[in-house]
């Protein structure tokens, strides 16, 4: 069973609104974590039906520190799951960006990216759909192997993913579960990654960024469980 570490944002409370910005929230989690998940209930405010042009950079996971973290110049530690090197294409009630990946950065050199999968976003703010990226992790002499799976529900173009069920997703072992009106998930982005935590830092940190000025990224509730 999950244990809750933070959340932040409350049905009917102030969502968190991004434009070409992100941010990062220190955690109390110790290092001595197997298994972490990071979720996000999220949609994108916009004014007219338009394309996202490239490159349209959504990213969330986890850093360290809260300074330096992923969308700075330059990046103490940061891995997560990241919208990469496309533009997205706006269906009119959704944006659909053909490339999710696992982003590992740190210090100024670009991003390596693993895996490559499709995703969505609702453009409906009150049609919000949740994602999710789980953190396994084991120690090696070299640093810690993490793996890193990335999912998303997707409940219809107009069918929110209220906070309940948000919540019980969030502290299932597996997030694949569907009878809660989801039609349909993506859970085949994912790979393992040596991540070299005693050279660039613990990864001890909650970020998202969102690198265009438009649309609005509107983020309703950040959660961060701990299973192990």
């Amino acid at each position: 069973m999950a244990s809750q570490i933070i959340n932040w944002g409350l049905d009917g409370d102030k969502a968190i609104e991004m434009v070409n910005s992100h941010f990062a929230r220190s955690l109390s989690i110790g290092n001595d974590w197997q298994k972490l998940r990071v979720g996000l209930r999220l949609s994108f405010k916009e004014s007219s039906s338009i394309d996202v042009a490239a490159p349209s950079t959504f990213f969330f996971g986890l850093s360290h520190g809260s300074s330096s973290v992923f969308g700075d110049s330059h990046v103490s530690h940061s891995v997560g799951a990241i919208t990469w090197n496309d533009g997205w294409s706006d269906t009119g009630t959704g944006l659909v960006s053909n490339r999710w990946g696992i982003a590992v950065r740190s210090g100024s050199a670009p991003s390596t990216i693993y895996g490559n999968s499709g995703g969505h976003f609702s453009v409906t703010q009150s049609c919000r759909d949740p994602h999710f990226i789980d953190f396994v992790r084991t120690s090696s002499a070299t640093g810690s192997i993490i793996h890193c799976s990335l999912y998303y529900h997707y409940y219809g173009e107009l069918t929110d993913c209220n906070q309940s069920t948000f919540y019980h997703l969030m502290e299932n072992d597996s997030v694949d579960d569907v009878s809660f009106g989801a039609q349909g998930y993506v859970s085949n982005v994912g790979d393992t990654i040596i991540i070299r935590e005693d050279l660039y830092g613990t990864l001890d940190s909650v970020c998202v960024s969102w690198n265009k000025s438009y649309p609005t990224a509107v983020i309703n509730d950040i959660a961060v469980y701990k299973f192990a």
